[in-house]
């Protein structure tokens, strides 16, 4: 997510390898934990950092398309927390781990193009906070999330086509599945603070 918008297509074109559809298949976007809620898919294991938010970006793809043709209420609702668990904790990994690794290179081109996902990432959070408390047939909220997947699906488009690109030519092989381990170890700490917290409600 670059920015506020997070990308076009998520994950549009480009393919993750195992890491996309198929790794999800069983995982059913939008599924709800024991405590009623929908939780956040904590993702695959021993991939480099691209891969795994290009992961995040087709999960989040799916939600979208799930969402569109639903027509009751409720699993509106359900599909649009659950698209809102998934950006929050997307843009905590960004924001937190990938974006600062990325800076710390000091390269013009990559740091403008965090500057400008820092503030999609914005937008991303202005419309999710929108769509709080709204009902799930509402046109209001049809709306709401036609503006993010719009700002989401840019998003996706620039980061998968220029940053991740950029970033695998200043990172080394090693260097991005190390940056993937810290991704995935605080992607299960979110998660696992996320459930806490839905089992306290």
């Amino acid at each position: 997510m670059s920015g506020g918008g997070m990308a076009g297509g998520m994950g549009g074109g480009e393919g993750t390898g195992n890491g996309g559809a198929g790794e999800d298949e069983g995982e059913r976007p939008g599924s709800r934990s024991r405590s009623g809620s929908s939780r956040v898919s904590p993702g695959g294991q021993g991939k480099d950092a691209t891969a795994l938010l290009k992961q995040d970006h087709q999960r989040v793809k799916r939600l979208f398309e799930q969402f569109e043709r639903a027509r009751e209420s409720t699993q509106r609702l359900e599909l649009f927390q659950a698209l809102r668990n998934e950006l929050q904790v997307h843009a905590t990994l960004e924001e937190e781990i990938f974006y600062p690794d990325v800076e710390r290179q000091r390269q013009p081109d990559l740091e403008e193009q965090v500057r400008e996902a820092h503030q999609e990432h914005d937008e991303a959070k202005q419309l999710l906070a929108r769509g709080e408390g709204l009902a799930g047939d509402s046109e209001e909220l049809e709306e709401v999330v036609t503006s993010l997947r719009e700002a989401v699906e840019h998003h996706v488009r620039e980061e998968e086509g220029e940053m991740f690109p950029r970033a695998r030519e200043v990172f080394s092989a090693a260097q991005l599945e190390q940056i993937g381990a810290r991704l995935l170890a605080r992607k299960k700490e979110l998660v696992e603070q996320g459930i806490r917290e839905m089992a306290e409600v």
